[in-house]
């Protein structure tokens, strides 16, 4: 089925194979845009495009309202959970999706943990199994 997106359509990403082990530059991403050549006429280019980074539009402000968003409701580490997942708290935040983005929450939430912004926790469940929780670590302040 065709994507509806045309901006989704018109992206291209290309990756150099190289026979050697050594690191390559990673993946190339490009997308056709319309030129108008001035006589009415338009014709499609391709440019070279810029993917978003992770934090791409999120300063240390949105790290404290996710870790007010977690603090103290014992959410849940793993994005297999369901509604307890403290990514759904995150993204709500940062105003995603956690469904759609829920690879890109994934990460930001790793790189808080990282970074110290938060921590996983051991909590013991009712059935004596225990299960990684979220909490806040260091506050980020300004």
């Amino acid at each position: 089925m065709p994507s509806k997106d045309p901006e989704r359509t018109c992206q291209r990403r290309t990756k150099r194979d190289k026979s050697n082990l050594a690191k390559s530059s990673g993946r190339e991403t490009y997308r056709t845009v319309s030129v108008d050549l001035g006589q009415g006429d338009q014709v499609g280019v391709v440019e070279a495009r810029k993917m978003p980074g992770l934090f791409e539009g999120f300063g240390w402000r949105d790290v404290q309202r996710g870790q007010e968003a977690i603090d103290g409701k014992e959410l849940r580490y793993s994005d297999q959970t369901g509604e307890d997942w403290a990514g759904h708290a995150i993204a709500d935040v940062l105003g995603l999706d956690s469904s759609t983005d829920r690879r890109r929450v994934r990460k930001i939430i790793e790189a808080w943990i990282a970074s110290g912004a938060l921590e996983k926790i051991p909590k013991k469940l009712p059935n004596g199994k225990t299960c990684p929780i979220l909490e806040v670590g260091k506050w980020a302040c300004a």
